[in-house]
């Protein structure tokens, strides 16, 4: 992996998890983080941003993504693409309740992380 590509891809509106991930990652790590909102387009398929969440998943080591049951439409769309050329692991952060975790996983995360 080159030193431009990042290391670890951060998908969330959380203003506070983006600096718990900035902080626990240090300087020694590239991050690279994009906003949860704006994934689809009208019609549901990946929007030019979602494609560019892609491109960089694919080349990073872990994505990282805000889990929010509301956006499960469009986060399910993003994780489809994501996954299709992503070897890292896939993790979601959410509330940590049953039913998000299910969600997550059925979303394609290898791991759903609680709050």
């Amino acid at each position: 992996m080159s030193l431009s590509t990042p290391a670890l891809v951060v998908v969330c509106d959380d203003d506070a998890l983006l600096e718990a991930v900035r902080a626990t990652c240090g300087a020694s790590h590239r991050l690279v983080s994009f906003a949860r909102t704006g994934l689809v387009d009208s019609r549901g398929d990946l929007s030019a941003h979602g494609r560019s969440i892609v491109a960089a998943a694919e080349a990073a080591e872990a994505v990282l993504v805000e889990w929010v049951m509301s956006e499960a439409p469009a986060l399910n769309v993003l994780c489809y693409h994501v996954r299709r050329g992503l070897y890292a692991p896939l993790l979601m952060v959410g509330p940590g309740d049953d039913d998000s975790v299910a969600a997550c996983i059925a979303a394609g995360a290898d791991d759903a992380l609680s709050l």
